[in-house]
């Protein structure tokens, strides 16, 4: 009897805990940009709402190589993410620079995730003359966003993108 007690409470209990990692603001996303490489992989690999798409290798040059590990998640309203973790190793140093990547299609999250990163101590440090990037920063933490497609980038037409990396 009070085995089903304890697992009627655990359910019950379990239903009430976001069991969504869908970003829902600037504190979400510094979560997940932050995470280790496994910490990350594994917790949107074990979140249903999440699906996991095969990770990428390229070849940047002689001494470059680009790991590219992504997830999507679709939402209500049309509305979809894209996680991604970018690592780009240099074969002959050993160092490596890791990049999270939000791809979104949701404009009202982005204007909260401008205003939080104000709030949160992030200054404007650079705006392209196209309007279209803009970069913040606090101490070594640099947050790229590009909010429309450039000849550049391989941003899907009405998305926008933001990159945190570690200086």
């Amino acid at each position: 009897m009070m085995k089903r007690i304890i697992f009627t409470l655990m359910i019950i209990s379990f239903s009430f805990i976001k069991v969504s990692a869908q970003i829902y603001n600037l504190k979400d996303y510094l979560m997940y940009a932050k995470m280790p490489l496994d910490n990350f992989a594994l917790t949107l690999e074990n979140d249903i709402n999440w699906k996991e798409f095969p990770p990428s290798q390229n070849r940047i040059d002689d001494i470059r190589v680009r790991e590219i590990y992504s997830f999507g998640c679709k939402l209500e309203n049309n509305k979809s993410q894209i996680l991604k973790r970018s690592i780009l190793g240099n074969l002959y140093s050993g160092n490596r620079v890791e990049s999270t990547i939000l791809i979104c299609n949701d404009y009202i999250l982005l204007n909260e995730i401008k205003i939080d990163l104000l709030k949160d101590g992030f200054f404007l440090k650079i705006i392209d003359k196209f309007k279209v990037r803009f970069c913040y920063q606090k101490n070594k933490s640099l947050i790229q966003i590009q909010t429309k497609s450039l000849n550049d980038s391989l941003l899907p037409e009405g998305c926008y993108s933001i990159s945190m990396s570690q200086l």
